[in-house]
């Protein structure tokens, strides 16, 4: 009789093919993959930020890289590996303590910024949303100066700016990890970020809380995203205003004027410069000179005046005029004789 065949033990068939797949997939993880996706120039890029005053000592995955993290700084693993996996950082805080372990989540072509204890905020901002706004309310501003009014207007001017400002900001987060396929890969603090190829048309910009310069149809601003009520801008006035503030003085204000504005929680101020070269007659003499303005509103209350700067020359003397126009009382002027010409 023919020798029977054995039959085969489905048990030992699974544990071949699982053995196989471990093996592949081993040998896909530590060689093969890693190496692919060297040829394929996809590395995965880690940036563990330190905003803290710690120094701490790294280590990363099974190949133990090491770096040095030292206080309000930051430092990039670049490793190349062959699929989605999670490695172990080690963190250890310089001149001893608990290490922790934090799981990293890398791949091909990734890159992964680690907030090292969410100590810092990060702003997605879009500078290019504001290009095409107009502050308002400039009209109902320039009624108030010719009337010589508070500048009441100033606070929905600000109101205004504060809002041109937030159209720019996407979104804040303090999340241990972010990914930065999300984002332009340029972080205020980090400038090697910039020399990293963003993917997609119109990626946006990731940013610390600094103060962000923001360009808009009729004026500039400095915005931060983290402390709105703070603003700075600058805006052009597109009226002509002639504000009388005697009998005898007109001060004339072109368009084109720029208004510095300044805004805090509790307050506003706004100086700018009349621009054009005027006379004015003041105690027997007729001085040549500029106009200027200046406004702060502290809570409810607000004060404004107007300064002349002028001079007038006599023979061989030439004697300067301050003169100070307050929104009320009497205009008070200072004369002074400057030093001899040559």
């Amino acid at each position: 009789m023919a020798e029977e065949k054995k039959k085969r033990n489905p048990l030992v068939t699974v544990l071949k093919l699982i053995i196989l797949v471990i093996a592949v997939l081993v040998g896909w993880k530590y060689g093969i993959g890693p190496l692919l996706s060297h040829q394929r120039q996809q590395p995965s890029n880690l940036w563990v930020v330190n905003d803290t005053d710690q120094s701490y000592d790294l280590s990363l995955g099974w190949r133990r890289l090491k770096r040095v993290l030292h206080p309000q700084s930051h430092v990039q693993f670049t490793l190349y590996v062959g699929m989605k996996e999670k490695q172990t950082l080690k963190v250890t805080p310089d001149g001893g303590g608990a290490t922790r372990n934090i799981a990293v989540e890398l791949a091909p072509n990734s890159r992964l910024l680690l907030n090292l204890d969410k100590a810092t905020t990060y702003y997605s901002y879009m500078p290019e949303r504001a290009h095409n706004e107009r502050v308002q309310h400039l009209d109902a501003l320039g009624r108030q100066l010719q009337n010589r009014q508070p500048p009441t207007a100033l606070s929905q001017i600000v109101d205004n700016l504060r809002a041109i400002g937030n159209t720019t900001l996407q979104g804040s987060t303090d999340a241990l990890f972010i990914d930065l396929a999300e984002y332009t890969p340029y972080i205020l603090t980090i400038q090697d970020f910039s020399e990293i190829p963003a993917p997609g048309d119109r990626p946006t910009p990731l940013l610390t809380a600094e103060t962000l310069n923001l360009t808009f149809a009729n004026g500039q601003m400095s915005f931060n995203g983290a402390k709105p009520e703070n603003t700075t801008a600058t805006v052009k006035l597109d009226t002509q205003l002639q504000v009388p503030l005697s009998r005898a003085i007109t001060v004339n204000v072109k368009p084109g004027t720029t208004l510095d504005i300044r805004a805090e929680s509790s307050s506003i101020t706004l100086f700018f410069m009349a621009g054009e070269t005027m006379n004015v007659e003041w105690d027997g003499g007729t001085y040549s000179g500029s106009w200027s303005y200046h406004a702060r509103q502290n809570a409810a209350s607000w004060e404004w005046n107007w300064t002349f700067s002028g001079s007038r020359r006599v023979g061989r003397e030439e004697w300067s005029l301050s003169l100070v126009v307050p929104h009320s009382g009497a205009p008070r002027g200072s004369i002074e004789k400057m030093d001899a010409m040559p």
